[in-house]
């Protein structure tokens, strides 16, 4: 019981959901999930590939930063492409 409270307490600010709700922030696990499974499962896992692992990393930042709504990929290109 102390444990519980001890870690309620800690992290009360973290765990304020009706706040979170209010702002419209997602709360729940199943964003990160699907997340997971867009960007790890369904790249790195088909048929026949093999990933070293700093390989499978690359690809992940690259997939996340391509999926996300940020401009890092823009950026990434930017700063990377090769000259025409």
């Amino acid at each position: 019981m102390e444990r519980l409270v001890s870690y309620l307490t800690t992290n009360q600010e973290r765990i304020d959901y009706k706040r979170y709700l209010k702002r419209k922030l997602m709360i729940g696990s199943g964003v990160v999930e699907s997340s997971n499974r867009r960007i790890v499962t369904v790249r790195l896992k088909q048929s026949g590939m093999f990933w070293s692992k700093n390989g499978a990393q690359a690809v992940m930042v690259l997939r996340a930063a391509y999926l996300s709504a940020s401009s890092t990929w823009h950026n990434f290109w930017l700063k990377n492409a090769l000259p025409s």
